[in-house]
């Protein structure tokens, strides 16, 4: 197959009235010579292993309600993943256990700007956002020992 990746989404696309369907780009890149074909795990155990995996994580993704009612009444993260626990195998630590370490709270909090970057390039088109983009770009040059002290104050 001599097409590019790209021509394979734009075709999927035009075929599908303007939406790729995943599945079908799964059931074309069956194939072994689809440019898409080696992003798949085609050998179903190591699949079924990541798709556990997957599951695992959204099960670990748990909010609690805390106690409180009306607008009082708030939810907040159980565990949380930090991106030097995923650079070393990966894993979930307790919220409150990231809060109350400086080190933990620091990557936490550089994690939490490094989302923010993502979020403004994803949705960068919405100038409905641009009052929020404004807000995000002072929190994310903001040096760290300014912007924990602001957080931890609120």
């Amino acid at each position: 197959m001599n097409v590019t990746r790209l021509e394979v989404l734009e075709r999927l696309k035009n075929q599908n009235n303007g939406v790729i369907p995943p599945e079908k780009l799964v059931h074309e890149a069956v194939a072994v010579d689809h440019p898409f074909h080696n992003d798949f795990t085609w050998d179903d155990d190591a699949a079924a292993h990541r798709w556990r995996i997957h599951q695992a994580r959204n099960i670990l993704r748990v909010y609690v309600t805390m106690i409180g009612s009306g607008e009082d009444a708030k939810s907040s993260r159980v565990f949380v993943s930090l991106s030097t626990d995923r650079n070393n195998g990966g894993g979930y630590r307790a919220m409150v256990d990231v809060l109350n370490d400086d080190a933990m709270y620091a990557t936490l909090l550089s994690d939490a700007k490094d989302d923010m970057v993502r979020f403004r390039q994803k949705y960068a088109e919405l100038k409905e956002l641009r009052g929020v983009f404004h807000e995000m770009d002072r929190l994310v040059t903001e040096p760290e020992s300014q912007a924990a002290v602001g957080v931890q104050s609120a």
